[in-house]
């Protein structure tokens, strides 16, 4: 439990290095990607702490991973919401349902490459992923 006390206490300088991480673009829906490639970056930076989190969330729920509040959750809705704003995309869901699930696949992602321990490249495979599932959510 106190690893995941440890993990919300350090979020906001996670967030800082994702930010630090990512490259401008001007693209709103380039921004939700380039939060994730970010968010790969600095996962792997701390594999380690990565994998302990983990396993305490198994084992104990942290509301806090599932937050509104959280910095990474309003980062990503603001870029969607902004692709809404703007009139370049719209989506089939809510762009609140949007970030969600995007963290939620991105998570399932980081995680299974845990588990693995795999060695193959994390963010290219990542980046793929992200996009194609992002996709899903696009009115065509």
């Amino acid at each position: 439990m106190q690893i995941l006390q440890c993990y919300s206490t350090h979020e906001e300088e996670l967030l800082k290095q994702i930010l630090e991480a990512q490259k401008e673009a001007a693209d709103p829906l380039d921004k939700v990607l380039q939060i994730f490639d970010a968010k790969v970056i600095v996962s792997l930076k701390f594999a380690k702490l990565g994998r302990e989190l983990y396993v305490c969330a198994l084992h104990y729920y942290d509301e806090n991973l599932f937050d509104d509040t959280i910095p990474l959750y309003v980062k990503v809705k603001e870029a969607l919401d902004e692709c809404v704003e703007k009139k370049l995309y719209s989506f089939n869901e809510d762009t609140r349902t949007v970030a969600w699930e995007l963290i939620d696949f991105s998570r399932g992602i980081v995680f299974d490459y845990y588990l693995r321990q795999e060695s193959y490249d994390l963010g290219s495979v990542s980046a793929k992923r992200m996009k194609r599932y992002l996709g899903t959510f696009i009115e065509k």
